[in-house]
Formats: C-alpha cells, sequence, structure tokens
C-alpha cells in the first residue's frame, strides 16, 4: 500500500494521510528552499571576504559574530524574532500562511500576502544557515590561498579582485555544493520548530501536531 502512495487514514480527521502530506509539503519547501539560497549565496560570499581579509579586525569581529549566531538555538532565535517583530513592533503577522481574508489563487494579493507571511520564517532558517556557510568558506579562502597556482598568479601580477573571485573564491567553493545537499535535509529539521513557533502550515507544524495528538498513521507517514 505505501508503494501505490497508500499511507493510510488520519486517525482524527480520518482524511487520507498522503492528501493531508501533499497540502503540507509545498509550503515546508517554499520557506526551506528560499532561506537556503540567499544563506547560501550570503554566506559565501562573507565568508570569501573573511578569509581574503583573514587577520584583519573585520575578520575577527565577523568571527565572533557568527560564532555566536550558531550557538544560538534555532528555537530561540524564531521566538525573539517572533515577539519583537510580531507582537511587540507588529511589523511582521505573527501565524499563518497568508493573510484569511485572502481567497486563494494566483492573484497579486495573494502572493503578496504569502510573501509577507514567510518572512520571518525564512528569516529565521537563514539565520540558522548563514552562520555555518559563512564560517565553512572562509576556511576554504584561507586554505585555498595557500595553495601554489594561487602564490604564482600573485607573482604574476594579476589583479587582486581577479584572484579573489576566479582563483580562490572558485576553488574554495567547490566543497561547500557537497554540504549544500546534506543541509537540506538538516533545514527540514529544523522546519518543525519554525513552523510551530509560526503557525505556518508545513509539513513540519504537521508532525508537531501528528506528534502531540497521538496521531500515529499522520506521524509515521511524515
Amino acid at each position: 500500500q505505501v508503494l501505490h502512495g497508500n499511507l493510510g487514514l488520519d486517525v482524527i480527521s480520518e482524511e487520507p494521510v498522503s492528501a493531508i502530506i501533499a497540502q503540507a509539503l509545498p509550503w515546508t519547501i517554499f520557506i526551506v528552499s528560499t532561506s537556503l539560497v540567499i544563506s547560501f549565496f550570503i554566506g559565501i560570499r562573507i565568508g570569501q571576504k573573511m578569509g581574503y581579509k583573514r587577520g584583519t579586525k573585520l575578520d575577527s569581529s565577523l568571527t565572533t559574530f557568527f560564532t555566536l549566531l550558531r550557538s544560538i538555538p534555532l528555537y530561540i532565535s524564531g521566538a525573539i524574532l517572533l515577539f519583537v517583530l510580531g507582537f511587540e513592533l507588529h511589523v511582521f503577522p505573527t501565524g499563518g500562511a497568508y493573510s484569511p481574508t485572502i481567497t486563494p489563487s494566483l492573484s497579486l494579493a495573494f502572493i503578496e500576502s504569502v510573501l509577507y507571511h514567510a518572512i520571518l520564517p525564512i528569516f529565521t532558517l537563514t539565520l540558522a544557515n548563514l552562520a555555518g556557510w559563512a564560517l565553512h568558506m572562509r576556511a576554504n579562502t584561507i586554505y585555498t590561498l595557500g595553495e601554489d597556482y594561487v602564490s604564482f598568479a600573485e607573482i604574476r601580477g594579476v589583479r587582486d579582485k581577479l584572484i579573489e573571485t576566479k582563483y580562490v573564491g572558485r576553488n574554495a567553493l567547490l566543497p561547500l555544493y557537497t554540504s549544500l545537499i546534506i543541509s537540506i535535509g538538516f533545514s527540514f529539521g529544523g522546519s518543525v520548530f519554525v513552523e510551530e513557533i509560526f503557525s505556518y502550515p508545513g509539513i513540519g507544524n504537521q508532525l508537531y501536531y501528528a506528534i502531540t495528538n497521538n496521531d500515529y498513521t499522520l506521524e509515521m507517514g511524515i
């Protein structure tokens, strides 16, 4: 039955588990993939600059900042952002995937509402991933700067900007592509905390609901 896509019926609602997962999964894919892409490209750029300017005040300050940022649990940063930007300043909504007054469609108002409600979850996941990418890229950049072909390029008089991007950046980036694929799984795991904190109707929120309500079929299906 599982091989045919039949994951059974939900214990509470008696709806097909596969249908519940199909409704929730796109929301999770949206915030996870968006945050992963944003954090990856910003992180590698910052990390490359940190490594290229190793030993400077900029490098030491950013290294300290990202080390502290990486040590903050995902649910703590999410709760702080929700409290400050949601409940105190009322800048962003405190829950849901879109405004309940808008009918789901391909209209501009619906798309704007979806993006507006996704900002805080995406920002939280981006912060959780950004520090790791920056520190990892910094370490790779410093290692690459010690290679012979970089020294040879400097001796030839190649411009620093060209060395930074073409010689160092490209080669330092290669090991991170493997980490990018692996981090997708960790991002889905982190979405359980983020979606519960922001009441976002993704697969992580459904898993939390299933565990807390002893909904075994939905839990096993997810």
